[in-house]
């Protein structure tokens, strides 16, 4: 924490915007083409670790020595990763690697999905593999509530594949629903609120998102599509009102918009909302977080063609604030959100997605109010005292 200065002014709480700052990244190289990225606690020591998957070297493990430093662990032979998740597969309390892959490092095709089984000490044992045809995203969630993370792969249709909790397999062979038949992208959340985690699907071709309601015991219904204004792609649920309810967010690949979909209470959608980015490429993959710390959910995106961070304050409200652009460095790419640092901000892991590839680690140095008890102001005048950071 910033040692404060003596200086202290009063200044109005209404409408005060905490504006999100970013320090200078620490960058790691691999040499390849590193397009997404992951974090959960690799070794057991309460700091995120952090996966990037990069399409030439592999899935590459990086262990947080503290304050968001790294130590670059061995590649995992997974390699033309499509989508990266890290949760605990198999119950023993140790964090796992799902990666959507193209083919392992031993050569072919070998499209499948690959769990890599972390050791609980920042390493993870060689990859099982479930095979499925031309993955692009996955997502993970307990789809039938037997308290098992059970995987969503779209590839052209939708793909479920349930946790069996064996040691050999760990997933089902996967069962096919019908949607956009060139999906991109992927996210699942609760729409309807009935305690189960439904799917929402992006096109890469099609200008529409596919949203399918959980019917309780892991199986889907059918597909009810919303249009968008262009072409899908990276997508996300997240509550940007505050209702209880997420909403949509779609990222249109080639357009520069931004669509927000708001969630009404039995899991439609409505018609978008478009915001618009300051790059006609992207925004990409998304990330959300609460960037400024104001208690609203914030939206950052990005793009490979334009090297840009773009990022959307929320107001609580569901709407967003003016795009911001930030220098990602060289092809950003499947961005993740995660206090590395350990500090309570949330941090940026950036792929860089353009040769020589790698990740960079931008560290959120977004100032916090502090507000002491009791303030020495009158009740009446919607005021906090500020230390200079």
């Amino acid at each position: 924490m910033p040692r404060p200065s003596r200086r202290l002014w009063l200044e109005p709480l209404e409408g005060r915007v905490n504006p999100v700052s970013f320090g200078s990244p620490t960058e790691y190289m691999f040499g390849g083409n590193s397009g997404f990225s992951a974090a959960g606690d690799f070794d057991g020591d309460g700091d995120l670790d952090v996966v990037v998957a990069d399409f030439v070297a592999g899935v590459i493990p990086m262990v947080n020595t503290g304050a968001g430093a790294f130590t670059v662990g061995a590649a995992l032979p997974i390699k033309d990763v499509r989508s990266v998740r890290v949760v605990d597969m198999d119950g023993d309390g140790k964090q796992d690697i799902v990666a959507a892959s193209g083919r392992l490092a031993s050569g072919g095709s070998g499209e499948n999905v690959a769990i890599a089984r972390g050791n609980g000490d920042g390493t993870f044992a060689a990859p099982i593999t479930r095979p499925i045809a031309d993955p692009q995203a996955l997502t993970v969630a307990d789809f039938n509530g037997d308290g098992r993370p059970d995987v969503a792969v779209v590839a052209n249709h939708l793909f479920v594949m349930l946790n069996n909790g064996t040691a050999t397999t760990v997933l089902d062979p996967p069962v096919r629903y019908v949607t956009d038949s060139d999906g991109l992208d992927l996210t699942a959340a609760d729409f309807n609120g009935d305690g189960k985690p439904d799917v929402a699907i992006s096109g890469n071709t099609t200008t529409r998102v596919d949203v399918l309601l959980n019917t309780g015991t892991g199986a889907f219904g059918e597909k009810v599509s919303y249009p968008l204004t262009g072409r899908g792609g990276g997508i996300a649920a997240a509550d940007l009102d505050r209702d209880g309810r997420p909403e949509l967010l779609v990222t249109r690949t080639f357009g520069g918009q931004l669509s927000v979909l708001k969630g009404n209470t039995d899991g439609t959608f409505q018609a978008p909302v478009v915001y618009t980015a300051p790059s006609p490429h992207g925004p990409g993959p998304l990330a959300v977080a609460d960037y400024d710390l104001d208690g609203n959910l914030d939206v950052v995106g990005s793009s490979f063609h334009t090297d840009g961070i773009v990022l959307w304050t929320g107001t609580g409200e569901g709407t967003l604030n003016t795009p911001v652009v930030f220098n990602g460095g060289i092809g950003p790419s499947g961005i993740t959100a995660a206090d590395v640092t350990g500090d309570g901000r949330p941090d940026l892991v950036a792929p860089q997605r353009s040769s020589p590839g790698g990740v960079k680690i931008y560290p959120n140095t977004t100032g916090v109010l502090r507000v002491p008890s009791p303030v020495p102001v009158h009740r009446t005048i919607p005021s906090v005292w500020k230390l200079d950071p």
